[in-house]
């Protein structure tokens, strides 16, 4: 699979992914997070690099945003949709299933 992803990476064009690295290592996004009205789905996941307590903590900071974490035994890397599409999948579906006013 991090061959796959390391392949895939490198069919990004360097000057879309380095203006877009940069942007997502230097802005500050915590002021936009309450502003978000949208219905969102927060996912993390226990494996990544990326602690999930990052995605908890973006999930309180939006409205009504939905969090799922998936535990190292059902996906264990950053990328739970490659690795599990299945479980992936049935939250994402899960979540589009839910009527907007009742999100918590």
């Amino acid at each position: 699979m991090l061959a796959f992803v390391a392949e895939q990476i490198t069919l990004t064009p360097a000057h879309a992914g380095v203006p877009l690295l940069f942007d997502h290592c230097a802005q500050d996004w915590r002021d936009v997070l309450p502003r978000i009205d949208v219905p969102t789905l927060v996912i993390g996941c226990e494996g990544s690099h990326v602690h999930p307590d990052s995605q908890r903590f973006i999930a309180k900071q939006i409205p009504d945003a939905r969090l799922h974490v998936f535990t190292s035994d059902v996906a264990s890397s950053h990328f739970p949709f490659l690795e599990n599409p299945a479980a992936f999948n049935a939250v994402v579906e899960k979540f589009l299933a839910e009527e907007p006013g009742t999100r918590a």
